[in-house]
Formats: C-alpha cells, structure tokens, sequence
C-alpha cells in the first residue's frame, strides 16, 4: 500500500471520476483506510518472487502484462494466465520470453565456453533446480583466464532463469547487498577478486536461507524484515572464495578462454542467444517435469552437503533416462574441487598438510600426533617458517590456529587427517591418518603453499604486487 504504484493507482482513478487530483492529505487518508483494512479484514497469502510451488505445482511468473505463468507438473508444462498464487514484481524484473517446446539443452553450449563433459552435465542440473524455489542451491562460481567471457556467461544463465535489467548485484556494503538480495530471485556478483570476511558470512546465509530485519523509520519501532533463499552466480578469473563453509555450498566451473577466430561482437552474440532462448527455457520445464515424476522413487542411502540440490539432481538425471549415480559421481568430483580450493585457500591448511605429510609417517604408512593446542602452535609456526611463510600469515597464537583448523577439518578429512578437538580444560587435539591412500603428497601440499601465498626465496625476495590469499 505504500508503493508509488499504489498512489499512482489511486490518483488516476479519482481523477477519472472527477477530472480532479486528489489533494495530498485526502491520498494519505484513502491510503491509511485501505492499509487498515487490509490488515484487518484481508485475507492472508504469500507473495512470491518469479517461481512458487502450490498443491505439489510448480508455477514460473513470465511477468509480462497479462499476468502469465507456466504450469508444470508431472505430466508437463503450460501457459496458463492468472495463476492461483501471487506473484510480486521489481522495477528491474525484466519480462521473460514465452517457451517453446522441441529444444535440446545442447544448445546452451554454443554460447557457453565449458569444455568437460562433467562441467557440462553439472551445469545443466543446476539450471533445472535453480527452478526450485524453497531449496538450497549451490553458488555457481565460474572461474578462467580474461576473454572467457565469464560476465556473459553468467547473464546468459540468470537470463534463463530471472531476466532482469539490473541483472548484477552491488557488493560494497552489507545492508544494500541484503536489500538487493531481497528482491530478486537470482543475481550475478561479477568479476569478483577478493572477498571480505562479512561477504563470505552473507552469501553463505544467502544460499541456505536467510532474515534480516532492521528499523523502518528513525521515527518508530516497526521493524521491515527480508528473507531470501537465492539463486546466486559468482565470477572471477581465480576462484576468490577461500572460507571452507562458502566453498561447501559452490558449484566450481571452469571456463575457457575464447578464441579470435570463434569470437563473436555482444551484439550478435546476443541477438543469437535470444533466438534459442524459447526453446532452452521449454528444455528446462521439460526436464523438470520429468524429474518431478522420478523424484519420489530417489531414496539414496547417503547425501552430501547441499543435499536438495543433490537428490534433485539425480531425480533431473533419472529423468533423462540416465544413471541417478552418474550425476553423484560428477558432484563428488566437484567437492573434490571444493576441497582442494579449500585447502589452497588456507595457509594454515597447507602448511598442516605439509607438516603432517613429512612428520606423521610411520614404516606401516599410518601416523598420528596428539598434544596441547600451544604445542602444536609451536611446531606448525616453526615448520610454516621453515617454509619461509611470512609471520603475519599464520595464526599468531593457539586460540587462531585452533579456530583456523576447526573452519578446514572436513576439507583435511576429505584428504585422510583426522583431527579432534577434545573436551575439558586441557583440550588436547589429536591428529590421524584415516585414509593414506587419499592424502596427497609433500610436493603437492608445497605446492599448494606456494601458490596461496607470497611464500618467497630468501635471496630472491618477494614480488609485493603478488596477491595474498590468507586466512
């Protein structure tokens, strides 16, 4: 009742019955009567943002001007006008194009530049859920060198999935950051280098559900509250997440760069994509609906972290006609990737690697260590030192570190080191090696510490231009 709409809304109907504008006092009194009573005598209904299930239908607002929608259930989809439920649209929600059926995801690869077959198949799942609305889907991270064209990239995909004209969300403060994220389904953070710890924090609530709340006027007490589970894609020629928990709920892509002779100007590229556009948003209601019908018959025996996205992805494969276990195999390879820019992005992590790699072996190729925080404190910042790691990169006391190993734990679990915390005063932590077949070797945790940090030469000293990556 507050929006300009509303006002507008109401002026032209008083000026159609009268051939007058209402004086300003008179709208705020016809305001205040309307707001009244429709939290009074109303009825109640949610209002959701481009997509919304109901009675076990998903619907997909078009938000045209005839109010279309698509319905899609287990036997297929179709244009409907005027659905059940209520849909809200932005100024920068962007009408979406009216889909066509007979098309093939196969498609999307001639504008996208994602050369595995595995980044491929993963690529298509995410599409289908990023559909579904009321589940966690994972952070689409796409990373390649300049000219891979990652910023189109990411526009071509949300342009599937929630057109916008501001498609781009801004990241220079949280509360702008929360209000964006409020009212949109999806957005883009584009052409990211570096991320702030509050940042990482957000995006993490962001991807698994989210409030916030804050004043809405100095003047009073009411609150105004956003909640928001989104869909949301992030670029950058390096993968910038570092944090262990944002990285568990990404989706790492790699893109490659495009060449002179395939290169295409905007324009065309894009006068190009709208062509097909109808038929890839038809393959991806298609390919919801099909896995709308397989998804009651996937009970896997286990699920990984962003387990939704994952039983949904193996309905979405099912579907298809293909093995549900083939699309589990590609997500665990891509946790692999998860963990491995987990790892790289820690120096704490990669100087553990490499002392736990050289110290914690045994003839029968096992190992472990136990001891008191302030002890293992002091042989990691000697081996980190050893290893020429500037002081300010490693955690300076007990308490850090412990704190630093407890945020990449799974990711060295993931890598056969098992570390526990234990209880008490003393609090001893005890490190094992579980699965030596999966530990990596000396070189490759060296190497890890070279490339995430400005770990230099004495003789040669460091390049001060060198990004850091640190905790």
């Amino acid at each position: 009742m507050r929006s300009k709409a509303v006002r507008h809304w109401l002026t032209l109907g008083f000026y159609k019955k009268t051939r007058k504008a209402p004086s300003n006092e008179a709208l705020q009194s016809a305001l205040g009567v309307l707001d009244a009573r429709a939290l009074f005598e109303g009825t109640q209904e949610e209002v959701h943002l481009r997509t919304a299930w109901h009675d076990g239908v998903l619907y997909y607002d078009l938000a045209d001007s005839n109010w279309r929608a698509v319905r899609i259930d287990k036997t297929g989809w179709q244009l409907i006008h005027k659905p059940s439920v209520r849909f809200r649209r932005y100024s920068h929600t962007a009408t979406q194009v009216e889909p066509k059926a007979g098309g093939s995801i196969d498609l999307l690869w001639n504008f996208l530049n994602v050369p595995g077959a595995r980044d491929r198949r993963l690529l298509s799942s995410w599409l289908c859920t990023g559909l579904i609305p009321d589940i966690p889907r994972p952070l689409l991270v796409l990373h390649g060198d300049q000219g891979s064209a990652k910023s189109n990239l990411c526009k071509f995909l949300l342009a599937l999935l929630d057109p916008s004209t501001v498609p781009c969300l801004t990241t220079k403060n949280g509360p702008e950051l929360i209000q964006g994220l409020a009212h949109r389904f999806g957005g883009i953070l584009d052409n990211v280098s570096t991320i702030p710890e509050w940042l990482s924090d957000l995006l993490c609530r962001a991807v698994t559900g989210e409030g916030f709340t804050k004043r809405q006027l100095f003047t009073d007490d009411d609150d105004v509250v956003y909640r928001y589970m989104r869909l949301l894609l992030f670029n950058g020629i390096n993968v910038a997440i570092s944090k262990a928990d944002l990285l568990d709920r990404c989706l790492i892509i790699g893109v490659e760069r495009i060449s002179e002779e395939t290169r295409k100007d905007e324009k065309t590229l894009w006068k190009q994509f709208e062509g097909v556009k109808p038929l890839l948003l038809g393959t991806i209601f298609d390919h919801l609906a099909a896995a709308m019908r397989e998804f009651s018959n996937i009970k896997p025996s286990r699920l990984p972290r962003m387990a939704d996205f994952a039983r949904w992805g193996m309905a979405i494969a099912a579907g298809q006609g293909k093995d549900p276990e083939g699309f589990t195999a590609d997500f665990a390879k891509n946790v692999e990737r998860q963990n491995e820019e987990a790892i790289e992005g820690s120096v704490t992590a990669t100087v553990t690697l490499n002392w736990l790699q050289n110290n914690l072996r045994s003839e029968d190729d096992s190992g472990n260590w136990s001891g008191e925080p302030h002890e293992l404190h002091r042989e990691l910042k000697a081996h980190a030192e050893s290893l020429n790691v500037p002081d300010k990169h490693f955690p300076p006391d007990a308490a850090t570190l412990s704190k630093k190993l407890r945020e990449v734990r799974p990711n060295l679990l993931s890598l056969g080191w098992s570390i526990d915390f234990g209880k008490g005063r003393r609090r001893r932590i005890t490190i094992q090696r579980i699965s030596p077949k999966n530990a990596v070797s000396p070189d490759a945790a060296a190497l890890s510490i070279t490339d995430s940090a400005p770990i230099c030469d004495t003789n040669d000293g460091c390049d001060s231009k060198t990004p850091v990556s640190s905790d």
